[in-house]
């Protein structure tokens, strides 16, 4: 069954990225941003004023990222409603994926 599971990993990345680049919208205080990176224990506050805004960034959104892959779909699901975010399934697809894999 690779084709299936390699078909939901793909729209779960898809779904995860929408996701993070919704909340990257929003989160435009770098003050915010840095306090998390320090609260995450990934740098001090010496190590974090030493860092371009771009570095900050980058590094922020790794571990969004990384922060959704690790949660189940339905809680992925729920994260996406509380940034109202809307998604559909086009089950047709998902049928012929079941289908080539099958």
């Amino acid at each position: 069954m690779p084709a299936l599971s390699a078909h939901q990993d793909s729209t779960t990345h898809k779904l995860i990225v929408t996701l993070v680049d919704t909340i990257m919208q929003r989160s435009t205080d770098s003050e915010v941003i840095q306090q998390f990176l320090i609260g995450q224990g990934v740098y001090s506050r010496q190590q974090v004023r030493q860092l371009s805004d771009e570095i900050i960034t980058a590094v922020y959104r790794a571990l969004l990222i990384k922060h959704y892959q690790q949660l189940p779909d339905q809680q992925l699901m729920t994260e996406m409603r509380i940034y109202g975010l809307a998604y559909s399934v086009n089950l047709t697809e998902d049928y012929s994926a079941a289908a080539v894999a099958y």
